[in-house]
């Protein structure tokens, strides 16, 4: 497998956005995407690598892609100086949640949602 970090193409600024592809035999196999984001400066880490959208296409699947990218996300933090690394994932999505707690990730607060009309 092929990483190839993609972060000049994102429409956002290089130095901050970031989309990590992951190639078998030099065919798509799948993406991370990621942001460097800031936050109120009386958390402990105000600078967070927020972890967005991933995908893995399923003939590629169970394969280690998923870990892969991940660390890929890891590394790139550790050279920004980045500390804390944050996403977010919908309830019904007990895969991704089973696999980010094996990898060491803990969902301290959860967001409710109410949409009204």
């Amino acid at each position: 497998m092929q990483k190839k970090n993609h972060n000049s193409s994102t429409n956002k600024n290089p130095n901050t956005s970031f989309v990590i592809v992951a190639e078998v035999d030099g065919k798509f196999a799948g993406f991370q995407r990621a942001d460097i984001q800031e936050i109120p400066s009386f958390f402990k880490h105000n600078k967070i690598f927020y972890l967005d959208d991933a995908y893995v296409l399923p003939e590629y699947r169970r394969m280690g892609i998923a870990t892969l990218l991940i660390k890929e996300a890891e590394k790139i933090a550790k050279q920004n100086k980045i500390q804390r690394l944050q996403g977010r994932v919908y309830t019904f999505n007990k895969p991704v949640q089973n696999f980010l707690l094996r990898l060491g990730y803990k969902s301290p607060h959860a967001i409710w949602d109410k949409v009204i009309n």
